[in-house]
């Protein structure tokens, strides 16, 4: 209801790497980052091309959902949630998660 993640989940000090995104989906767009001079993911919610208040409200409450899902998911098989950035893409936020150097899974397949 409220929208709010725990602080714990906040990361600062994330460097953008590049001034377009890498990749996207259909809720996102992909940028590599930096945090501590680790490359790193960069997820950020395409809130700003939404005109509808509530569909952006919406999207934000799946996103904070998916961050807090993600944040408990431990298995070798998939990547840690470092955690949440709301100041780097403001007005929306980032996931951010370890960057890989083959992308994703799709990539990861065909190399």
């Amino acid at each position: 209801k409220y929208q709010i993640l725990p602080s714990s989940m906040i990361l600062q000090e994330i460097e953008r790497e590049g001034q377009n995104p890498v990749g996207g989906g259909g809720f996102a767009d992909i940028w590599r980052g930096a945090v501590n001079n680790q490359s790193v993911c960069l997820k950020v919610l395409r809130l700003v091309i939404e005109p509808d208040e509530e569909v952006r409200q919406r999207i934000r409450r799946q996103f904070c959902n998916e961050a807090l899902l993600w944040r408990q998911l431990k298995h070798p098989n998939i990547l840690p949630l470092l955690g949440v950035n709301e100041e780097i893409f403001s007005p929306s936020f980032c996931l951010v998660s370890p960057w890989m150097a083959n992308k994703d899974i799709i990539t990861y397949l065909k190399a």
